[in-house]
């Protein structure tokens, strides 16, 4: 919404595109992000906030984030219910149906 809150996570990726968006500029064709001017909760549904970084991945989508380890290891967490990331979800079957959607996000 125009001059709102989303309430959605987005990419870091997508501010110099939205920058430039804003000031009625064209977009650096290298940019990876897309400008999040009249994004809606659907848009960023669609498009999760993926981080990677020495071979370890993330992914934030909706309430969730869910990060594996070159190790084989995986947390996943309910940030809404645990927003310092103390209690690890990822192996408890009452979660599996999200783990499979977030680990289908990362690809």
């Amino acid at each position: 919404p125009a001059g709102g809150v989303l309430g959605r996570p987005v990419s870091m990726l997508d501010i110099a595109p939205t920058v430039l968006d804003a000031a009625g500029a064209a977009s650096h064709p290298g940019f990876e992000g897309s400008s999040l001017i009249g994004i809606t909760a659907a848009d960023a549904d669609a498009r999760p906030a993926i981080t990677q970084w020495q071979g370890n991945r993330s992914v934030r989508w909706r309430k969730w984030r869910y990060t594996t380890y070159p190790s084989g290891g995986e947390e996943l967490y309910d940030l809404s219910l645990d927003p310092s990331e103390c209690t690890n979800l990822s192996s408890d079957p009452a979660y599996a149906s999200i783990l499979t959607i977030l680990q289908a996000k990362l690809g």
